[in-house]
């Protein structure tokens, strides 16, 4: 990050079950790799559809998976699946609660990322899933999430 921290997040699960329910961990190492804080369990009980996405920069930390919340809709109706994203100030304090965007079905590729813009303060997201007609086709999402304060 922007003064030399290095944030993880993961995922993990139980490995005696197939598909259960993961929890997702966030972390912030300090410029010497020594734990600052402690591990957070961001969310528990979660299935991403997509890796985790994680970025840190002067307007703060982002993270981002996609989850199928709904797949007996369509895979070219939004809602099908939806982007959770986390954005924490540049400490980890939680600025906001989790965000959802309803999407359609994720795509196999590219992954989910996203990346910070100095002017105006924002993140912007992107994402490929199915085109929302018949065809359901894959196509490539960008949106912009704008920051309300100043860091």
């Amino acid at each position: 990050s922007h003064d030399g921290s290095v944030w993880l997040a993961w995922s993990e699960r139980e490995s005696d079950q197939d598909a259960p329910p993961r929890t997702v961990h966030l972390v912030r190492l300090d410029a010497e790799g020594n734990l600052v804080g402690g591990i957070e369990t961001l969310a528990e009980g979660v299935y991403p559809t997509t890796g985790l996405s994680l970025m840190a920069s002067d307007v703060g930390v982002v993270l981002l998976w996609g989850e199928d919340p709904n797949p007996d809709l369509p895979a070219g109706v939004p809602g099908h699946s939806r982007l959770v994203v986390h954005h924490r100030d540049r400490n980890g304090a939680p600025l906001d609660p989790p965000r959802f965007i309803e999407t359609t079905a994720f795509a196999y590729n590219p992954a989910v990322t996203a990346v910070t813009l100095g002017h105006p303060r924002s993140v912007l997201v992107t994402w490929a899933g199915n085109e929302e007609t018949e065809w359901e086709r894959s196509v490539t999402f960008l949106s912009r999430l704008d920051c309300n304060e100043a860091p």
